[in-house]
């Protein structure tokens, strides 16, 4: 479920939230797929989980290696799908609108995989393949990670404070981190031009969260989604 921007003032102190979501300087070590796959409670590798991002303006009617389809519509409700898993090593078979699709990079063995759908001229579509690489597990804590979905844009995204979680976040790039969970207002910012306050709902441990860096370099805005996985077989 896609959480929609909220502009009222945060009721937690700001200090707090500051102490409980910037925990320490960096990133965690990334994690082998193994270790999502176990608080996923997924089947052994030998599948590729890959979900769809809706990164155009448009509605999507995307089909992808024989799964039904899956709709992804023009007002970012939802704008990501859930996991879909799979057979690692072959193509992803996608089509976005009718549209064949070649995605580069091609499909990992195993793991998790994002693949952004994006605008490519007034009326094509292109994808792109980001490899969602996990932090390391620790079931107190969540793992948040933002995309960033702004061509020319380089983003940070930050506490409503103004203290920096992510930074130089390219186009088409990710960060990940795990963070201790909290409901908190976070910012996202292409140079001086920074987005309305997103509020990031209060999760659990072990939970995953992603952040998308939509709209333009003038004027980005922040969605989330909390990420689901669809189960084998489905």
């Amino acid at each position: 479920m896609i959480h929609r921007i909220h502009t009222h003032a945060l009721k937690a102190s700001l200090t707090a939230a500051c102490a409980l979501l910037v925990t320490g300087a960096g990133f965690t070590q990334a994690a082998p797929a193994d270790d999502m796959a176990r608080l996923y409670a997924l089947p052994p590798a030998g599948s590729v989980y890959v979900r769809v991002v809706n990164a155009t303006r448009h509605a999507l009617d995307i089909s992808m290696a024989g799964q039904a389809d899956i709709q992804l519509p023009p007002d970012r409700e939802p704008l990501v799908s859930a996991y879909y898993p799979i057979p690692g090593d072959q193509p992803y078979s996608l089509t976005a609108n009718q549209q064949a699709l070649s995605v580069d990079p091609a499909p990992p063995g195993a793991g998790f995989v994002s693949l952004l759908v994006l605008a490519d001229g007034e009326n094509g579509l292109r994808a792109q393949a980001i490899v969602d690489k996990g932090v390391a597990a620790d079931g107190l804590k969540a793992e948040l990670a933002i995309y960033n979905l702004i061509p020319g844009c380089t983003a940070e995204i930050s506490l409503e404070s103004g203290q920096a979680v992510f930074t130089d976040v390219a186009f088409q790039g990710r960060q990940a981190r795990a963070i201790n969970p909290i409901r908190t207002g976070l910012t996202g910012a292409c140079g001086a031009e920074q987005s309305p306050v997103f509020i990031l709902p209060e999760l659990k441990g072990g939970d995953h969260f992603s952040l998308f860096l939509l709209g333009d370099s003038h004027s980005p805005i922040l969605a989330g989604a909390l990420n689901q996985v669809m189960p084998s077989g489905q």
